[in-house]
Protein backbone atom coordinates (compact mmCIF):
# COMPACT_ATOMS: atom_id res chain seq x y z
CA UNK A 1 0.00 0.00 0.00
CA UNK A 2 1.32 3.46 -0.88
CA UNK A 3 1.57 6.46 1.43
CA UNK A 4 -1.35 8.00 -0.49
CA UNK A 5 -3.44 4.87 0.13
CA UNK A 6 -2.72 5.04 3.86
CA UNK A 7 -3.69 8.72 3.93
CA UNK A 8 -6.97 7.98 2.14
CA UNK A 9 -7.77 5.14 4.56
CA UNK A 10 -7.18 7.53 7.46
CA UNK A 11 -9.66 10.00 5.97
CA UNK A 12 -12.26 7.26 5.51
CA UNK A 13 -11.90 6.07 9.10
CA UNK A 14 -12.16 9.61 10.49
CA UNK A 15 -15.03 12.08 10.63
CA UNK A 16 -13.44 14.40 8.05
CA UNK A 17 -16.37 14.20 5.63
CA UNK A 18 -15.69 17.65 4.19
CA UNK A 19 -12.12 16.56 3.34
CA UNK A 20 -13.42 13.37 1.70
CA UNK A 21 -16.07 15.29 -0.27
CA UNK A 22 -13.57 17.90 -1.41
CA UNK A 23 -11.04 15.26 -2.48
CA UNK A 24 -13.59 13.24 -4.45
CA UNK A 25 -15.03 16.31 -6.16
CA UNK A 26 -11.56 17.54 -7.05
CA UNK A 27 -10.95 14.19 -8.71
CA UNK A 28 -14.40 14.42 -10.30
CA UNK A 29 -13.46 17.75 -11.87
CA UNK A 30 -10.29 16.18 -13.28
CA UNK A 31 -12.29 13.28 -14.76
CA UNK A 32 -14.87 15.59 -16.30
CA UNK A 33 -12.19 17.63 -18.06
CA UNK A 34 -10.54 14.48 -19.38
CA UNK A 35 -13.74 12.80 -20.52
CA UNK A 36 -16.18 15.48 -21.65
CA UNK A 37 -14.11 17.73 -23.87
CA UNK A 38 -14.63 18.79 -27.49
CA UNK A 39 -13.15 15.52 -28.78
CA UNK A 40 -15.77 13.55 -26.82
CA UNK A 41 -18.71 15.46 -28.27
CA UNK A 42 -17.34 15.14 -31.80
CA UNK A 43 -16.83 11.38 -31.37
CA UNK A 44 -20.28 10.88 -29.84
CA UNK A 45 -21.92 12.69 -32.77
CA UNK A 46 -19.96 10.55 -35.21
CA UNK A 47 -20.90 7.30 -33.45
CA UNK A 48 -24.58 8.14 -33.22
CA UNK A 49 -24.70 8.93 -36.92
CA UNK A 50 -22.65 5.95 -38.11
CA UNK A 51 -24.51 3.30 -36.11
CA UNK A 52 -27.33 3.47 -38.65
CA UNK A 53 -25.10 2.35 -41.53
CA UNK A 54 -25.76 -1.13 -42.84
CA UNK A 55 -24.02 -4.20 -41.43
CA UNK A 56 -21.93 -4.47 -44.58
CA UNK A 57 -20.88 -0.82 -44.38
CA UNK A 58 -19.93 -1.16 -40.72
CA UNK A 59 -17.88 -4.28 -41.42
CA UNK A 60 -16.05 -2.55 -44.27
CA UNK A 61 -15.15 0.37 -41.99
CA UNK A 62 -14.02 -2.05 -39.27
CA UNK A 63 -11.74 -3.89 -41.69
CA UNK A 64 -10.06 -0.60 -42.64
CA UNK A 65 -9.28 0.13 -39.01
CA UNK A 66 -8.04 -3.44 -38.54
CA UNK A 67 -5.65 -3.25 -41.50
CA UNK A 68 -4.17 0.00 -40.15
CA UNK A 69 -3.67 -1.52 -36.69
CA UNK A 70 -2.02 -4.65 -38.12
CA UNK A 71 0.40 -2.57 -40.19
CA UNK A 72 1.22 -0.39 -37.17
CA UNK A 73 1.85 -3.42 -34.95
CA UNK A 74 4.21 -4.98 -37.48
CA UNK A 75 6.19 -1.81 -38.11
CA UNK A 76 6.44 -0.41 -34.58
CA UNK A 77 5.89 -3.19 -32.02
CA UNK A 78 8.91 -5.53 -31.56
CA UNK A 79 6.77 -8.33 -30.14
CA UNK A 80 4.55 -8.47 -33.21
CA UNK A 81 7.39 -8.00 -35.68
CA UNK A 82 8.98 -11.09 -34.13
CA UNK A 83 5.74 -13.04 -33.94
CA UNK A 84 4.65 -12.27 -37.50
CA UNK A 85 8.08 -13.22 -38.87
CA UNK A 86 8.09 -16.42 -36.80
CA UNK A 87 4.74 -17.51 -38.23
CA UNK A 88 5.39 -16.24 -41.75
CA UNK A 89 2.63 -13.62 -41.57
CA UNK A 90 2.72 -10.43 -43.64
CA UNK A 91 0.44 -7.53 -42.67
CA UNK A 92 -1.15 -7.48 -46.12
CA UNK A 93 -2.49 -10.97 -45.41
CA UNK A 94 -4.73 -9.60 -42.65
CA UNK A 95 -7.43 -7.60 -44.42
CA UNK A 96 -10.62 -9.08 -42.96
CA UNK A 97 -11.97 -10.38 -39.66
CA UNK A 98 -11.62 -13.96 -40.93
CA UNK A 99 -7.92 -13.33 -41.66
CA UNK A 100 -7.30 -12.67 -37.96
CA UNK A 101 -7.34 -16.42 -37.33
CA UNK A 102 -3.85 -16.56 -38.90
CA UNK A 103 -2.45 -14.74 -35.85
CA UNK A 104 -1.84 -16.72 -32.63
CA UNK A 105 -3.87 -15.58 -29.62
CA UNK A 106 -2.31 -13.20 -27.11
CA UNK A 107 -2.50 -14.37 -23.49
CA UNK A 108 -2.13 -12.59 -20.17
CA UNK A 109 1.11 -14.50 -19.69
CA UNK A 110 2.38 -13.09 -23.03
CA UNK A 111 1.72 -9.56 -21.78
CA UNK A 112 3.41 -10.15 -18.43
CA UNK A 113 6.53 -11.66 -20.02
CA UNK A 114 6.75 -9.24 -22.97
CA UNK A 115 5.39 -5.97 -21.59
CA UNK A 116 8.28 -3.82 -22.83
CA UNK A 117 8.38 -5.27 -26.35
CA UNK A 118 4.59 -4.90 -26.68
CA UNK A 119 4.93 -1.12 -26.34
CA UNK A 120 5.01 0.71 -29.67
CA UNK A 121 8.38 2.33 -30.34
CA UNK A 122 6.86 5.34 -32.16
CA UNK A 123 4.43 6.29 -29.36
CA UNK A 124 5.50 8.70 -26.64
CA UNK A 125 5.08 7.63 -23.03
CA UNK A 126 3.20 10.90 -22.47
CA UNK A 127 0.42 9.70 -24.77
CA UNK A 128 -0.57 6.61 -22.80
CA UNK A 129 -1.48 5.48 -19.29
CA UNK A 130 -0.31 2.40 -17.41
CA UNK A 131 -3.15 0.51 -15.76
CA UNK A 132 -3.65 -2.59 -13.66
CA UNK A 133 -6.72 -4.73 -13.95
CA UNK A 134 -7.89 -7.91 -12.29
CA UNK A 135 -10.16 -8.85 -15.20
CA UNK A 136 -12.96 -11.39 -14.88
CA UNK A 137 -10.53 -14.16 -13.99
CA UNK A 138 -8.99 -12.31 -11.05
CA UNK A 139 -5.38 -12.26 -12.24
CA UNK A 140 -3.77 -8.86 -11.81
CA UNK A 141 -2.32 -7.55 -15.08
CA UNK A 142 -0.36 -4.44 -16.06
CA UNK A 143 -1.01 -2.92 -19.48
CA UNK A 144 -0.69 0.37 -21.35
CA UNK A 145 -3.61 2.18 -22.98
CA UNK A 146 -3.56 5.31 -25.12
CA UNK A 147 -5.09 8.39 -23.49
CA UNK A 148 -7.38 9.01 -26.44
CA UNK A 149 -8.81 5.51 -26.16
CA UNK A 150 -9.08 5.60 -22.37
CA UNK A 151 -10.67 9.02 -22.03
CA UNK A 152 -12.42 9.93 -25.28
CA UNK A 153 -13.31 6.77 -27.19
CA UNK A 154 -14.38 4.64 -24.21
CA UNK A 155 -16.55 7.43 -22.81
CA UNK A 156 -18.16 8.22 -26.17
CA UNK A 157 -19.01 4.55 -26.76
CA UNK A 158 -20.46 4.29 -23.27
CA UNK A 159 -22.72 7.30 -23.72
CA UNK A 160 -23.73 6.15 -27.19
CA UNK A 161 -25.01 3.04 -25.41
CA UNK A 162 -26.77 5.13 -22.75
CA UNK A 163 -28.50 7.08 -25.52
CA UNK A 164 -30.24 3.87 -26.60
CA UNK A 165 -32.32 4.26 -23.42
CA UNK A 166 -32.88 7.98 -23.94
CA UNK A 167 -30.15 8.99 -21.48
CA UNK A 168 -27.91 12.01 -22.17
CA UNK A 169 -24.55 13.16 -20.76
CA UNK A 170 -25.18 15.19 -17.63
CA UNK A 171 -28.44 13.45 -16.71
CA UNK A 172 -28.72 12.77 -12.99
CA UNK A 173 -27.41 9.31 -12.27
CA UNK A 174 -26.88 7.01 -9.31
CA UNK A 175 -23.82 4.76 -9.31
CA UNK A 176 -23.79 1.76 -6.96
CA UNK A 177 -20.18 0.73 -7.31
CA UNK A 178 -17.27 -1.07 -5.74
CA UNK A 179 -14.94 1.82 -4.93
CA UNK A 180 -14.08 2.57 -1.32
CA UNK A 181 -14.99 6.14 -0.40
CA UNK A 182 -16.76 5.64 2.93
CA UNK A 183 -16.10 3.72 6.13
CA UNK A 184 -18.77 5.44 8.24
CA UNK A 185 -22.19 6.92 7.46
CA UNK A 186 -23.22 8.59 5.25
CA UNK A 187 -22.38 5.92 2.65
CA UNK A 188 -22.80 8.20 -0.35
CA UNK A 189 -21.35 11.32 -1.88
CA UNK A 190 -22.45 13.74 -4.59
CA UNK A 191 -20.09 14.26 -7.52
CA UNK A 192 -21.37 17.65 -8.65
CA UNK A 193 -19.24 17.73 -11.81
CA UNK A 194 -21.08 14.80 -13.39
CA UNK A 195 -24.40 15.15 -11.56
CA UNK A 196 -23.72 11.77 -9.98
CA UNK A 197 -24.69 10.27 -6.62
CA UNK A 198 -22.11 7.67 -5.62
CA UNK A 199 -23.39 4.93 -3.30
CA UNK A 200 -21.09 2.48 -1.53
CA UNK A 201 -21.95 -1.10 -2.43
CA UNK A 202 -20.00 -2.34 0.60
CA UNK A 203 -22.38 -0.95 3.21
CA UNK A 204 -25.68 -1.90 1.61
CA UNK A 205 -27.37 -4.18 4.14
CA UNK A 206 -30.87 -4.99 5.32
CA UNK A 207 -30.38 -2.34 8.02
CA UNK A 208 -29.20 0.43 5.65
CA UNK A 209 -31.41 -0.34 2.63
CA UNK A 210 -34.15 2.13 3.60
CA UNK A 211 -31.58 4.90 3.99
CA UNK A 212 -30.16 4.11 0.54
CA UNK A 213 -33.61 4.18 -1.05
CA UNK A 214 -34.56 7.41 0.71
CA UNK A 215 -31.39 9.05 -0.59
CA UNK A 216 -32.07 7.82 -4.12
CA UNK A 217 -35.60 9.23 -4.04
CA UNK A 218 -34.31 12.53 -2.70
CA UNK A 219 -31.73 12.70 -5.49
CA UNK A 220 -34.32 11.83 -8.18
CA UNK A 221 -32.00 10.22 -10.76
CA UNK A 222 -32.80 9.74 -14.42
CA UNK A 223 -30.99 6.38 -14.42
CA UNK A 224 -28.89 4.01 -12.32
CA UNK A 225 -25.71 2.11 -13.09
CA UNK A 226 -23.51 -0.40 -11.28
CA UNK A 227 -22.70 -4.01 -10.50
CA UNK A 228 -25.72 -6.29 -11.04
CA UNK A 229 -25.16 -8.03 -7.69
CA UNK A 230 -25.38 -4.74 -5.78
CA UNK A 231 -28.34 -3.39 -7.76
CA UNK A 232 -30.16 -6.72 -7.38
CA UNK A 233 -29.53 -6.64 -3.65
CA UNK A 234 -31.08 -3.18 -3.38
CA UNK A 235 -33.97 -4.27 -5.61
CA UNK A 236 -34.54 -7.33 -3.43
CA UNK A 237 -34.90 -5.16 -0.32
CA UNK A 238 -37.25 -2.81 -2.17
CA UNK A 239 -39.49 -5.61 -3.37
CA UNK A 240 -39.63 -7.14 0.12
CA UNK A 241 -40.77 -3.78 1.50
CA UNK A 242 -43.30 -3.37 -1.31
CA UNK A 243 -41.46 -0.34 -2.67
CA UNK A 244 -40.45 0.71 -6.17
CA UNK A 245 -38.96 3.78 -7.79
CA UNK A 246 -39.34 4.33 -11.55
CA UNK A 247 -36.33 5.53 -13.56
CA UNK A 248 -35.64 5.72 -17.29
CA UNK A 249 -33.14 2.82 -17.32
CA UNK A 250 -30.70 0.76 -15.29
CA UNK A 251 -27.29 -0.13 -16.75
CA UNK A 252 -25.34 -3.08 -15.37
CA UNK A 253 -21.71 -4.01 -15.93
CA UNK A 254 -18.67 -5.62 -14.28
CA UNK A 255 -20.26 -8.98 -13.48
CA UNK A 256 -22.49 -11.54 -15.12
CA UNK A 257 -26.10 -10.37 -15.07
CA UNK A 258 -28.23 -13.34 -14.07
CA UNK A 259 -31.88 -13.70 -15.22
CA UNK A 260 -33.33 -13.45 -11.71
CA UNK A 261 -31.24 -10.31 -11.05
CA UNK A 262 -32.58 -8.70 -14.22
CA UNK A 263 -36.15 -9.44 -13.14
CA UNK A 264 -35.61 -8.06 -9.63
CA UNK A 265 -33.99 -4.84 -10.86
CA UNK A 266 -36.60 -4.28 -13.58
CA UNK A 267 -39.45 -4.77 -11.10
CA UNK A 268 -37.98 -2.44 -8.46
CA UNK A 269 -37.13 0.39 -10.85
CA UNK A 270 -39.92 -0.24 -13.39
CA UNK A 271 -37.70 -0.05 -16.46
CA UNK A 272 -35.57 -2.08 -18.81
CA UNK A 273 -32.15 -3.28 -17.67
CA UNK A 274 -29.39 -2.72 -20.24
CA UNK A 275 -26.31 -4.88 -19.70
CA UNK A 276 -22.92 -3.69 -20.92
CA UNK A 277 -19.88 -5.88 -21.59
CA UNK A 278 -16.37 -4.48 -21.73
CA UNK A 279 -12.97 -4.61 -20.06
CA UNK A 280 -10.35 -2.23 -18.69
CA UNK A 281 -8.13 -2.99 -21.66
CA UNK A 282 -10.86 -1.53 -23.93
CA UNK A 283 -10.44 -4.20 -26.58
CA UNK A 284 -14.10 -3.95 -27.46
CA UNK A 285 -17.47 -3.03 -26.01
CA UNK A 286 -20.81 -4.75 -26.43
CA UNK A 287 -24.22 -3.76 -25.12
CA UNK A 288 -27.91 -4.52 -25.21
CA UNK A 289 -30.49 -2.36 -26.96
CA UNK A 290 -34.17 -2.10 -26.02
CA UNK A 291 -35.02 -5.22 -28.06
CA UNK A 292 -33.03 -7.34 -25.55
CA UNK A 293 -32.07 -9.97 -28.15
CA UNK A 294 -28.35 -10.06 -27.37
CA UNK A 295 -25.30 -7.85 -27.24
CA UNK A 296 -24.43 -5.57 -30.15
CA UNK A 297 -20.70 -5.53 -30.82
CA UNK A 298 -19.41 -1.94 -31.02
CA UNK A 299 -17.50 -2.56 -34.22
CA UNK A 300 -15.88 0.90 -34.31
CA UNK A 301 -13.93 0.16 -31.12
CA UNK A 302 -12.69 -3.41 -31.55
CA UNK A 303 -13.17 -6.86 -32.97
CA UNK A 304 -14.96 -9.65 -31.11
CA UNK A 305 -14.18 -13.26 -31.98
CA UNK A 306 -15.95 -16.22 -30.42
CA UNK A 307 -13.76 -19.31 -30.62
CA UNK A 308 -15.67 -22.60 -30.11
CA UNK A 309 -14.36 -24.92 -27.41
CA UNK A 310 -15.65 -28.36 -26.36
CA UNK A 311 -18.22 -27.87 -23.56
CA UNK A 312 -21.80 -28.97 -22.79
CA UNK A 313 -23.25 -25.47 -23.14
CA UNK A 314 -21.88 -24.69 -26.63
CA UNK A 315 -20.00 -21.74 -25.20
CA UNK A 316 -17.09 -20.04 -26.93
CA UNK A 317 -13.91 -18.34 -25.78
CA UNK A 318 -14.05 -14.56 -26.11
CA UNK A 319 -11.12 -13.10 -28.06
CA UNK A 320 -10.76 -9.37 -28.67
CA UNK A 321 -8.66 -7.08 -30.85
CA UNK A 322 -8.38 -3.37 -30.10
CA UNK A 323 -8.58 -1.08 -33.12
CA UNK A 324 -7.34 2.04 -31.29
CA UNK A 325 -4.73 1.14 -28.67
CA UNK A 326 -1.68 2.15 -30.69
CA UNK A 327 0.42 2.38 -27.51
CA UNK A 328 0.14 -1.36 -26.80
CA UNK A 329 -1.66 -3.20 -29.60
CA UNK A 330 -3.53 -6.27 -28.39
CA UNK A 331 -4.26 -8.57 -31.32
CA UNK A 332 -6.48 -11.56 -30.62
CA UNK A 333 -6.26 -11.15 -26.86
CA UNK A 334 -7.83 -14.02 -24.91
CA UNK A 335 -10.09 -12.19 -22.48
CA UNK A 336 -10.74 -15.19 -20.23
CA UNK A 337 -14.54 -15.15 -20.55
CA UNK A 338 -16.89 -17.62 -22.15
CA UNK A 339 -19.92 -16.50 -24.15
CA UNK A 340 -22.82 -18.00 -26.03
CA UNK A 341 -22.89 -16.83 -29.66
CA UNK A 342 -26.11 -15.54 -31.19
CA UNK A 343 -27.75 -17.33 -34.10
CA UNK A 344 -28.62 -14.05 -35.86
CA UNK A 345 -26.61 -10.87 -36.42
CA UNK A 346 -29.37 -8.49 -37.49
CA UNK A 347 -31.49 -6.74 -34.89
CA UNK A 348 -34.95 -5.31 -35.40
CA UNK A 349 -33.70 -2.02 -33.92
CA UNK A 350 -32.13 -1.36 -37.36
CA UNK A 351 -28.61 -0.54 -36.18
CA UNK A 352 -25.66 -1.70 -38.26
CA UNK A 353 -23.85 -2.94 -35.17
CA UNK A 354 -24.07 -6.74 -35.34
CA UNK A 355 -25.58 -8.87 -32.60
CA UNK A 356 -22.69 -11.11 -31.56
CA UNK A 357 -23.24 -12.42 -28.04
CA UNK A 358 -26.36 -13.97 -26.55
CA UNK A 359 -25.01 -14.40 -23.03
CA UNK A 360 -21.71 -13.71 -21.26
CA UNK A 361 -20.25 -16.01 -18.63
CA UNK A 362 -17.94 -13.68 -16.74
CA UNK A 363 -17.73 -13.30 -12.99
CA UNK A 364 -20.10 -15.67 -11.22
CA UNK A 365 -18.81 -15.73 -7.66
CA UNK A 366 -20.52 -16.83 -4.46
CA UNK A 367 -21.57 -14.55 -1.66
CA UNK A 368 -19.92 -14.75 1.75
CA UNK A 369 -22.57 -15.63 4.36
CA UNK A 370 -22.38 -14.93 8.09
CA UNK A 371 -25.46 -16.98 9.00
CA UNK A 372 -28.13 -19.12 7.39
CA UNK A 373 -30.26 -16.01 7.01
CA UNK A 374 -30.26 -15.18 3.27
CA UNK A 375 -29.85 -11.44 3.87
CA UNK A 376 -26.74 -11.70 6.03
CA UNK A 377 -23.97 -11.68 3.44
CA UNK A 378 -21.13 -9.77 1.76
CA UNK A 379 -21.12 -9.25 -2.01
CA UNK A 380 -18.22 -10.60 -4.10
CA UNK A 381 -17.51 -7.07 -5.35
CA UNK A 382 -16.54 -6.03 -1.82
CA UNK A 383 -13.99 -8.83 -1.46
CA UNK A 384 -12.54 -8.12 -4.92
CA UNK A 385 -12.20 -4.41 -4.23
CA UNK A 386 -10.36 -4.87 -0.94
CA UNK A 387 -8.05 -7.68 -2.06
CA UNK A 388 -6.90 -6.17 -5.38
CA UNK A 389 -4.38 -3.63 -3.96
CA UNK A 390 -2.58 -6.43 -2.10
CA UNK A 391 -1.97 -8.54 -5.21
CA UNK A 392 1.14 -8.25 -7.35
CA UNK A 393 1.29 -8.56 -11.14
CA UNK A 394 0.47 -12.06 -12.29
CA UNK A 395 -1.04 -13.18 -8.98
CA UNK A 396 -4.49 -14.69 -8.69
CA UNK A 397 -6.54 -15.70 -5.68
CA UNK A 398 -9.46 -17.76 -4.48
CA UNK A 399 -11.27 -17.26 -1.18
CA UNK A 400 -12.99 -20.41 0.05
CA UNK A 401 -15.52 -20.22 2.89
CA UNK A 402 -15.74 -23.54 4.73
CA UNK A 403 -17.91 -22.32 7.61
CA UNK A 404 -19.28 -19.03 8.91
CA UNK A 405 -15.95 -18.01 10.43
CA UNK A 406 -13.55 -20.38 8.66
CA UNK A 407 -11.86 -19.20 5.43
CA UNK A 408 -9.01 -20.36 3.23
CA UNK A 409 -7.26 -17.97 0.83
CA UNK A 410 -5.43 -19.68 -2.03
CA UNK A 411 -2.83 -17.73 -4.00
CA UNK A 412 -1.29 -18.60 -7.36
CA UNK A 413 1.85 -16.84 -8.61
CA UNK A 414 4.96 -17.49 -10.67
CA UNK A 415 7.22 -16.73 -7.70
CA UNK A 416 7.12 -17.70 -4.05
CA UNK A 417 4.71 -15.51 -2.11
CA UNK A 418 6.33 -13.89 0.91
CA UNK A 419 5.10 -14.39 4.46
CA UNK A 420 4.79 -10.59 4.69
CA UNK A 421 2.27 -10.47 1.85
CA UNK A 422 0.34 -13.39 3.35
CA UNK A 423 0.19 -11.56 6.68
CA UNK A 424 -1.12 -8.37 5.08
CA UNK A 425 -3.78 -10.30 3.18
CA UNK A 426 -4.84 -12.14 6.33
CA UNK A 427 -5.14 -8.88 8.28
CA UNK A 428 -7.08 -7.17 5.50
CA UNK A 429 -9.57 -10.04 5.32
CA UNK A 430 -10.02 -9.96 9.09
CA UNK A 431 -10.91 -6.27 8.78
CA UNK A 432 -13.54 -7.10 6.15
CA UNK A 433 -14.87 -10.41 7.49
CA UNK A 434 -14.60 -9.60 11.18
CA UNK A 435 -12.02 -10.22 13.90
CA UNK A 436 -13.62 -13.59 14.70
CA UNK A 437 -12.74 -14.92 11.23
CA UNK A 438 -10.11 -17.68 11.11
CA UNK A 439 -8.16 -17.28 7.87
CA UNK A 440 -5.41 -19.48 6.47
CA UNK A 441 -3.35 -18.38 3.48
CA UNK A 442 -1.50 -20.79 1.24
CA UNK A 443 0.11 -20.84 -2.18
CA UNK A 444 -1.15 -23.32 -4.78
CA UNK A 445 -0.32 -24.25 -8.35
CA UNK A 446 -3.94 -24.21 -9.57
CA UNK A 447 -7.34 -22.96 -8.44
CA UNK A 448 -10.76 -24.59 -8.43
CA UNK A 449 -13.01 -24.09 -11.46
CA UNK A 450 -16.68 -24.55 -12.26
CA UNK A 451 -17.93 -25.06 -15.79
CA UNK A 452 -14.53 -24.12 -17.17
CA UNK A 453 -14.51 -20.78 -15.31
CA UNK A 454 -12.21 -19.92 -12.43
CA UNK A 455 -14.14 -18.48 -9.50
CA UNK A 456 -12.47 -16.10 -7.07
CA UNK A 457 -14.97 -16.61 -4.25
CA UNK A 458 -16.49 -19.95 -3.27
CA UNK A 459 -18.75 -20.45 -0.27
CA UNK A 460 -19.70 -23.74 1.32
CA UNK A 461 -22.66 -22.04 3.02
CA UNK A 462 -26.14 -22.28 1.57
CA UNK A 463 -28.82 -20.15 3.27
CA UNK A 464 -32.13 -21.66 4.18
CA UNK A 465 -34.09 -19.38 1.84
CA UNK A 466 -33.78 -20.62 -1.75
CA UNK A 467 -34.27 -17.06 -3.03
CA UNK A 468 -30.69 -16.21 -2.12
CA UNK A 469 -29.24 -17.51 -5.37
CA UNK A 470 -25.97 -16.16 -6.66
Amino acid sequence: MTVLSHAWQAILQSNMYHVRDAAINLYGLYLKRQRFNAAFWSELDRLQASEWLTLAEKEQAQCKLLAAMIQHAYEHVPFYRRRFDEYGIHPKQIQSIADLAKIPVLTKDDIRKNYDTLLATNVSAKSYLVHHTSGTTGTKLRFAISKQLHWTLKTAHLYRHYAWAGVNPGDRRVTLGGRAFAAKPPYWIYNRWENQLLLSIHHLTHQTANDYLAKIKEFAPVFLQGHPSGLARLAEYMCEAGQSYPVKAVFTTGETLLPDQREQIAAAFQCLVFDFYGQGEALFHAGECDRQRGYHGFSELGVIELQPVPNPGNLALVIGTSLHNFAMPMLRYQVGDLAQPVDHVECSCGRGLPLQIAHVVGRVDDRIYFSLHPQDYILPATIRMYIKPYLQDGQNYQLYQRDFNCFELYLVADKRISSEQKGKLRQMLCDVLGSQAHITVEQRETLLTKGGKMRNIISNIRPTDSSAAN
